[in-house]
Order: structure tokens, then C-alpha cells, then sequence
């Protein structure tokens, strides 16, 4: 069975997650742990009406407010006993039903790890363009797998773990260095963590990935609520190059393409640095305050500053035309 956790204090993003999805799965692979941190007890009292008059495998846990929404993630994996959990983000949807006999039909019980990626990001930066929809590939190299999908993996949704074989991030204390130095990024680096774990022990590790057109976004969901301020950099860049800089030695050769592969993706892309000028994020006073940690990878620093001259109207104007180039295009 897959747990999957969804941590939250959006009580609209999970209203939708339970129309779209958890109200329509009539399987018995998946189980659903809400871990509510919200102000009120509007959240609370959508799951306990939603338990007293369906059947789904859905349990709800209540925390304080005050609580990080990173250390309430890793207290509910630690509650883990299913084979398996999916830390599901609230901005995500998925048909679990159709997931469902995904999995089953790729015998998804001989992976440790499984990277779940949107159908329409199959080719994306130029990766894995050749690769069939709904079809799990596996991979045996950790450094090749972190060196594709470490990005990726960033994203709370993206990967579903066996449970026995990440434990190992609590049972030795890995992710106490991750915890103690503030790492957003910590579900990447744990996984890494525990894959370079068991190859130190010579086990082998089977890892997979799989493009789907089983995953959406979830329209109730804001952008990362950080990019609004001086946040964006300090995690983009500062935290983000720590992050990678905390992980085992056998990843070593790849943290420059780790970092430059993930601001591509999406953070530091043309498009999102567009976005970032138009709402005033971007400012030449924050670029090169952070420009030591900027330039550990080449080309982005003067990309930025470039970015910066864009007169704010005008990229207003131009993330605007954008968005609706893509929906013409779409």
C-alpha cells in the first residue's frame, strides 16, 4: 500500500484535491494522511465529513499553526508503516485510478524509488524526449539518476519511496544535517542521502522514472508564496547551493550540473525570470547582493542583470503576452 501524505493549510487546494481526486478513486492501492496546520477547523471538518460518509482509507492529523510546514512533512513520514509513501503536494492532482493500474501494470514493487513526471515535461531541457508515456524506466546509477531527475525531485508529488528503504535517513541521523542547516530542499537531498546509503553497503538500488499524463496541477494553488521578496534568492541560491554542497561525496562530480540543470528547470529559466522583473523581484540590488552565490554556475549572473533592465511596464506587459501565446499554443 502508498500513503500518501499531504501536508497543508490551504483549505481550497484541498477541496479540490478531494473532488478531482480522492472522492473519485474507487481503488485499494493508495491511502490518503491529511496533515492540517491551518488556523481554523475548516480543513478538519472537510475530513471528518468526508470520512463519515465515504469509504476511502483517509486519516487526518492536527498540528499547530506555528509548526514549519519541512518539519510537520518529516514527522508524518516517520509515522509511515505502509510499504510505500508519496509526499503529496497540495498543488498537485492526480487520477489515482488510472495511477493505480500504472503501477500494478509496471510492477512498481521492484523500485525503491520512483520519479513521477508530468507527461508534458517529457523532453524537456532536451531529456528524455524518446521516452513512452505511462512506461516506468529503471536506472541502477545513482549520479546518472541525480543528474537527471535531482531537480525534479525537489517537488513535493514527484516521488513515490519505499519506506523501508528511506528510513535510514532517520535510523542514522542523515537528516539531522539538512534539518539544523534550514534546507527547503531536503526531500532531493534525503533521497540522494539514502541512495548513496545503500550503494556504500553495496546494495543495489532500483530506481525508476516514469512520464504520465496521470498528474495535473492544481489550479487552487498560488505560485511559491517565497518569490515574492529577498526569499527567492536566499533559497534558489544560497540554500539550494548548501543543500547540494551537504551531500555525499559520490555526487561530487555532478553538483555543478545538478545546480545549472535545476535553475533551468524552472527558477531560473528565461520565463520565470520575466515573471520575477514584472512583480519587482527581480532588482539589480538583490543580484548582486547574492552574486558569490549565483556564480558558482556560469552564465546565470549576467543573464539576471540582463533581466534587470527590462523596465517593470514592460515586463508586466510581456508576462502577460506570455501567458497567452501558451494558451493559444496549447
Amino acid at each position: 500500500m502508498i500513503t500518501v501524505i499531504i501536508p497543508t493549510n490551504r483549505f481550497e487546494c484541498l477541496k479540490v484535491i478531494f473532488e478531482k481526486c480522492i472522492n473519485l478513486y474507487k481503488g485499494t492501492l493508495f491511502k490518503f494522511a491529511v496533515h492540517d496546520s491551518s488556523e481554523d477547523n475548516d480543513i478538519k471538518n472537510l475530513c471528518l465529513q468526508y470520512c463519515k460518509t465515504k469509504k476511502c482509507n483517509l486519516q487526518y492529523y492536527q498540528y499547530n499553526p506555528s509548526l514549519s510546514v519541512d518539519i510537520k512533512a518529516i514527522n508524518a513520514i516517520k509515522t509511515i508503516n505502509s510499504d510505500y509513501f508519496w509526499l503529496f503536494g497540495d498543488g498537485n492532482l492526480v487520477n489515482f485510478n488510472e495511477m493505480e493500474q500504472l503501477l500494478i501494470s509496471n510492477d512498481f514493487m521492484r523500485y525503491d524509488v520512483l520519479n513521477i513526471d508530468t507527461l508534458d515535461r517529457r523532453g524537456y531541457l532536451g531529456q528524455d524526449k524518446e521516452k513512452c508515456a505511462n512506461y516506468i524506466y529503471a536506472y541502477e546509477k545513482p549520479v546518472e539518476y541525480a543528474r537527471k531527475y535531482f531537480s525534479r525531485l525537489t517537488y513535493w508529488g514527484s516521488a513515490i519511496i519505499r519506506t523501508k528503504y528511506y528510513n535510514c535517513i532517520f535510523s542514522e541521523n542523515i537528516i539531522d544535517k539538512y534539518v539544523d542547516n534550514q534546507i527547503p530542499w531536503w526531500i532531493a537531498c534525503s533521497i540522494f542521502e539514502a541512495i548513496a546509503y545503500w550503494n556504500e553497503k553495496n546494495i543495489r538500488s532500483i530506481l525508476g522514472v516514469v512520464y504520465t499524463d496521470c498528474i495535473s496541477y492544481n489550479p487552487a494553488k498560488k505560485d511559491h508564496w517565497w518569490t515574492q521578496d529577498e526569499k527567492y534568492y536566499f533559497y534558489v541560491f544560497t540554500k539550494f547551493n548548501q543543500g547540494i554542497n551537504l551531500l555525499p561525496k559520490i555526487y561530487s562530480s555532478e553538483r555543478k550540473t545538478i545546480i545549472c540543470f535545476f535553475r533551468n528547470d524552472a527558477l531560473v529559466s528565461n520565463s520565470y525570470l520575466l515573471y520575477l522583473r514584472s512583480i519587482g523581484t527581480l532588482n539589480r540590488i538583490f543580484v548582486k547582493k547574492y552574486k558569490s552565490e549565483i556564480v558558482v554556475v556560469d552564465g546565470f549572473y549576467y543573464k539576471m542583470l540582463f533581466f534587470c533592465c527590462i523596465p517593470q511596464t514592460i515586463a508586466v506587459i510581456g508576462n502577460r503576452l506570455k501567458y497567452i501565446i501558451k494558451k493559444f499554443f496549447s
